[in-house]
């Protein structure tokens, strides 16, 4: 046998074990900034996604403009993003179309509630008292709200709630503790939860959370106040036959021990425990775009 011969046998034995070893790949991506919940978790995801052998790296695109660019590309490497009601919303009203069907749409990462805030050292026994007597109180939040937000509020209570953005959520946390603002309303997190420095006193669950009364007693005409916050993934040139495995491994993402542990010290229900997932989504968006739902 020549030598040629014996390369070329060679060679196809390497591309052979080499196929068989490859990891299969499933990036995360991250179509916002570095400070805040979604960037976390992402790296949260990866390294879970990493332990159950795939080749998954983090990549931050910034805004929905640059990361529809970077699906357009198709890099060859397939991937997710997470993508909450609130943001899918706020997309669509800045024309930025991602659209969410039954192949985009993989599955459901959690449902999480949504807490409001003072400054832990700042005097606070109930809402009532905290407004009295004030004709406007301002609110941290993140940009990627919807408007008119807080409109019921302020209506109903009589006292101009307006709202600072903030990009990123624990840019929304040190605004309230540098005093730049009254309140802050977001996700209901470990990182909202475990910091000394506020009081969330109160939650959007209809039940009372670790002695937190719900938003309903608090604003019982305010639309949003059993309005919870559903975060799904959306797939990223992931193959049509490629789509099954993908979700059956993000499920199992879910159960791991760190993330099922994240979502259990916040509260959260894990994607694993919500039958009807594209419906629930809608539902929600429903209720934050009173029913007039962005396009599909």
């Amino acid at each position: 046998m020549t030598k040629i011969k014996l390369m070329i046998i060679a060679m196809f034995f390497a591309i052979i074990t080499s196929n068989a070893y490859s990891k299969p790949i499933l990036d995360v991506i991250v179509p916002s900034g570095t400070s805040g919940n979604a960037f976390a978790e992402s790296n949260l995801i990866s390294d879970a996604l990493k332990d159950l052998g795939y080749d998954s790296e983090v990549v931050v695109t910034k805004n929905c403009v640059n990361n529809k660019a970077y699906m357009a590309k198709d890099t060859g490497r397939p991937g997710v993003f997470l993508r909450d009601t609130g943001r899918y919303v706020k997309d669509e009203s800045r024309n930025c179309h991602v659209e969410v069907n039954d192949k985009t749409f993989v599955s459901v990462f959690y449902k999480r509630h949504q807490t409001m805030c003072v400054r832990a050292d700042q005097p606070f026994t109930n809402m009532t008292d905290f407004l009295q007597g004030k004709k406007k109180v301002t609110i941290a939040n993140t940009s990627s709200l919807i408007d008119g937000i807080y409109d019921d509020l302020s209506k109903d209570t009589g006292v101009k709630f307006v709202r600072v953005d903030y990009n990123g959520s624990s840019k929304v946390i040190k605004g309230l503790v540098a005093g730049d603002t009254d309140l802050m309303y977001s996700g209901f997190t470990k990182r909202e939860i475990g910091n000394k420095q506020i009081n969330c006193f109160t939650t959007s669950a209809t039940t009372t959370v670790d002695g937190r009364p719900p938003m309903s007693e608090l604003f019982p005409n305010w639309h949003l106040n059993t309005n919870g916050t559903l975060k799904y993934f959306h797939s990223v040139n992931i193959p049509n036959s490629q789509l099954a495995t993908v979700k059956a491994d993000l499920n199992k993402v879910i159960e791991s021990d760190k993330v099922a542990s994240y979502l259990k010290k916040a509260f959260m229900t894990p994607g694993t425990a919500i039958d009807n997932q594209k419906k629930a989504f809608w539902d929600i968006v429903g209720v934050l775009t009173g029913n007039k739902l962005a396009s599909k």
